[in-house]
C-alpha cells in the first residue's frame, strides 16, 4: 500500500507480529476502510446534487471537493492559511469556465 509505506518505515511494514501489537491495519483492511469511505464521499456528492442544485455559475460539488473541504474544515481546522469555502467556491467558478471553454472548442472541432 503506497499510504501506509510513506508512514511507516519498511520494518514495520514487513513484520506482521509488530504492526498488529501496534494496532497497524492490515492491507485488507485499509482497502475496507478507504473503500468505505470513498462510497461515504459519494453518496454525499449525490445528496448534494439531489437537494441542491450548484449555485449560478459553479459545477456541482464534487467527491474530491467534498474530501479536500471535510479534510480542511473538519480533520485540520488549526492549520488553515486561507478560507478552504472561499477556495472551493474559485475553484468550481474556474472549473465551470473550463469546462464550457472545452466543450466549445470540441464543438468548432467537430465542425
Amino acid at each position: 500500500m503506497i499510504d501506509r509505506e510513506l508512514y511507516l518505515p519498511r520494518s514495520w511494514t514487513s513484520d506482521p507480529d509488530r504492526c498488529a501489537a501496534a494496532g497497524v491495519l492490515t492491507e485488507v483492511e485499509w482497502r475496507r476502510w478507504t473503500l468505505l469511505a470513498h462510497a461515504l464521499l459519494a453518496v454525499i456528492a449525490a445528496t448534494e446534487r439531489a437537494e441542491r442544485p450548484p449555485p449560478r455559475g459553479l459545477i456541482p460539488l464534487a467527491c474530491n471537493e467534498i474530501r479536500a473541504l471535510f479534510t480542511k474544515l473538519i480533520t485540520e481546522p488549526t492549520r488553515r492559511p486561507t478560507n478552504p469555502l472561499a477556495w472551493s467556491h474559485w475553484r468550481r467558478h474556474h472549473q465551470r469556465h473550463a469546462r464550457a471553454s472545452h466543450y466549445c472548442r470540441q464543438q468548432t472541432q467537430l465542425r
